[in-house]
């Protein structure tokens, strides 16, 4: 159960939607919602290079207070909206780090996608530390905003790894509340055991009150993530949950092609664990 979630909260034109999404989830589930702000270090904001003196680095930093207590009030009318048991921390420091750290008394965390069109978005670096070493299950939003709804038609991304494990069960509690739940597994000409434990996990989610269905699709040429999105766009899925990859490369967890390039193209929240 996700008693306690975590919202990242910043200046792109993207939060306030990120926030809306993370207040009707919390409202859902019955949790508690702390929205967290961010002060990054000087070198780490927006036009940095620009700030070559002491005094335009205080200015800045003034500026950058007054948004958090733009972001702040924002946050308290939206939660207040709907009575939400809440709490609001604002701290400074490297993003992906505070948001880690914080991460680890909560439940489930909410972040957005890259936007590079928007400067005030954090880089991909950003999500890929937060999914790879929050050590918790971390649902992102897309910049272009969620769909009308949340969590109600979900569509889980099997393969029988162990991140797609931790994945279906980490997602347990959103997919309790969901009237409709679809396991996805890309078939193989040879056959694999995916296959054949997509129908053993559906069978396991049914009987804990889970209505899921198991659904294969032919390994073609086209990226998975493409396949992924496709079938949420054709079947108007509004979350998709999968396992986070990644690998090691100097010394630090780089996510995996598939992940990187859902991440980059989605167009509906995605849950994700590692």
């Amino acid at each position: 159960m996700y008693q306690d979630m975590l919202v990242h909260l910043d200046d792109s034109h993207s939060c306030p939607d990120r926030l809306t999404a993370a207040v009707t989830l919390a409202r859902a589930l019955g949790a508690r919602l702390t929205g967290l702000y961010i002060i990054p270090p000087p070198d780490l904001l927006p036009n940095a290079a620009a700030y070559v003196t002491p005094e335009t680095i205080v200015a800045e930093r003034l500026a950058v207070k007054d948004r958090a207590e733009q972001q702040q009030e924002l946050f308290r009318q939206a939660v207040a909206a709907v009575q939400l048991n809440s709490e609001w921390r604002c701290v400074a420091g490297e993003p992906s780090h505070q948001v880690n750290y914080h991460a680890r008394f909560h439940d489930l965390v909410v972040i957005g996608q890259t936007d590079h069109q928007d400067p005030h978005s954090l880089g991909s670096s950003f999500v890929n530390h937060v999914v790879l070493g929050s050590g918790r299950p971390v649902l992102v939003i897309p910049y272009i905003g969620p769909r009308p709804t949340l969590g109600q038609r979900i569509l889980v991304a099997w393969s029988g790894s162990r991140e797609a494990v931790r994945a279906v069960y980490d997602a347990l509690p959103l997919l309790a509340l969901a009237p409709r739940v679809t396991l996805l597994t890309i078939a193989s000409k040879s056959g694999t055991e995916a296959e054949t434990s997509g129908v053993e996990l559906c069978n396991y989610l049914v009987r804990r009150g889970i209505a899921a269905n198991a659904v294969q699709l032919p390994a073609d040429d086209v990226e998975v993530g493409d396949l992924l999105l496709n079938r949420a766009a054709d079947e108007d899925f509004d979350l998709i949950v999968m396992g986070a990859y990644g690998h090691a490369r100097l010394r630090e967890l780089i996510l995996g092609g598939s992940t990187r390039h859902l991440l980059e193209c989605m167009t509906v929240p995605v849950l994700l664990s590692h």
